[in-house]
């Protein structure tokens, strides 16, 4: 990389927005700027030659043009890096068919702006270039010998539901947060009544070593952001260390009502007292689920598959927004 770029911008041109023509406008505004190096990434294995080059020329800020499955991949070669004392600046654009990590801390506004504010940012100027943190979510699957890291993991109801937002929702040309939305209120609707559509995992959550939880769980999410899907956060344990996740669990036989629904929604306890329903902050956990499971909507195990999965917040990553 040439000694003058200080911006290196990762696009993969198969995400969601990217595939309807935005891909296309970002190439056309990084052309503008030669400070900007633009690295297509259209497989997989392009991703960690990439990286490793922002790495070897120490670039301060990596603009990530693509969905939650491209910034998974780049959390997870900086989870890798940061025991080197490389984690640059990672400035997220809306270019996903969800962005659910995007709507927490993505950068926002013109790309033509945006990339104006973040050169003016790296030569020292104030903008309204933020920086924020938040603990990368690190899974680790022993039997498959398969570590990755992102920022959301789900089992149960958060898995069928992803199956049917990509086969109701997505199918119908509906993308962005709205359709994960309406997929949340469909299935809040059917878990209050019928019951019908949500997949239980069983299993067993061990938390920091200490406390195991058995049984059937409805809901099994975890995470490190602050905001997801539809400005919902349904964690309401109390922090003591920084580098945590968010766990919560809700057993298929917890007591069901809207009230108490909308209050997690909105991350406080339920109304009524009821052990179905449990929300921390650990450092670790310790999974053992029957069914399939996603980080980052990337789809894990299945229906009748045994998995043991370690969760932990190992590192921490450094964003832009504004």
């Amino acid at each position: 990389m040439d000694a003058a770029i200080s911006i290196t911008a990762i696009s993969n041109p198969n995400s969601g927005l990217n595939k309807r023509g935005q891909f296309r406008r970002f190439c056309e505004v990084v052309e503008l700027y030669p400070q900007v190096q633009h690295e297509v990434t259209s497989v997989e294995s392009d991703m960690d030659h990439v990286l490793e080059a922002c790495q070897h020329a120490a670039i301060p800020v990596i603009v990530v043009n693509g969905g939650d499955g491209t910034l998974h991949k780049v959390l997870s070669f900086l989870s890798r890096s940061a025991a080197q004392g490389y984690m640059p600046k990672l400035a997220i654009i809306r270019a996903g068919t969800t962005n659910m990590t995007f709507g927490d801390i993505g950068l926002k506004g013109d790309l033509a702006e945006l990339f104006k504010d973040l050169l003016a940012y790296v030569s020292g100027q104030k903008n309204k270039v933020r920086e924020c943190s938040r603990p990368i979510l690190r899974m680790r699957i022993p039997a498959e010998n398969k570590e990755v890291c992102g920022m959301f993991f789900g089992a149960g109801a958060v898995y069928s539901g992803i199956l049917y937002c990509r086969q109701n929702i997505h199918t119908r040309g509906i993308a962005g947060e709205f359709g994960p939305t309406l997929a949340i209120l469909r299935y809040l609707l059917d878990w209050i009544t019928r019951g019908k559509l949500i997949q239980s995992a069983v299993g067993q959550a061990q938390i920091d070593e200490q406390s195991v939880i058995e049984g059937e769980f409805t809901v099994i999410l975890a995470s490190t952001l602050q905001r997801l899907i539809g400005g919902i956060y349904p964690f309401w344990g109390d922090s003591k260390f920084n580098n945590e996740l968010a766990l919560t669990l809700i057993k298929s036989n917890s007591k069901k009502s809207l009230l108490s629904s909308l209050r997690i929604l909105r991350g406080r306890a339920p109304c009524r007292n009821d052990d179905g329903y449990m929300s921390v902050k650990a450092k670790a956990v310790r999974l053992m689920i029957r069914g399939g499971f996603t980080l980052d909507g990337e789809l894990f195990g299945g229906e009748n598959k045994d998995s043991e999965v370690f969760l932990d917040a190992n590192a921490m990553a450094h964003f832009l927004t504004r």
